[in-house]
Formats: structure tokens, sequence, C-alpha cells
């Protein structure tokens, strides 16, 4: 796959409260009617028909990256 973009998504300033708040990234992502893909460890990963969109923490909050497959 091919980086295709990156950008600072959502800001978490207390890295103790990044867990609940990928769990909670998550949920909503599932009730907007995104296919998310079982999780290993603390990255989101939405399937797309041409790609992936991996929220990743870190940086003072959490990332998106949009692939292309």
């Amino acid at each position: 796959m091919k980086l295709i973009e990156k950008r600072f998504y959502r800001p978490v300033n207390d890295h103790l409260q990044m867990p609940a708040e990928l769990n909670k990234l998550q949920d909503e992502l599932i009730k907007e009617g995104y296919t998310v893909k079982p999780r290993k460890g603390p990255v989101v990963v939405i399937e797309l028909n041409d790609g992936e969109v991996h929220y990743v923490p870190g940086g003072g909050g959490i990332w998106e990256y949009l692939f292309q497959k």
C-alpha cells in the first residue's frame, strides 16, 4: 500500500486516556457504517474500497494515515 496523506486527527492531552479515546473512535466509525478491522494493538484500521485508513496514537493525539492499494 502507498501512503497518500497523513494528518493530525484529534488531540488527546492525557496519554493515559489514549486507550479510551481509541475505543471511542472505533465505536464512532462503526456507527458511521465503516468496517473496522480487528485491533492488534493501539491502531484503529478501517477498510475502504481502494485502501485503508489507520488511526495511530502519538505526538499529542491521534493521527490519520490514508493508504491506497
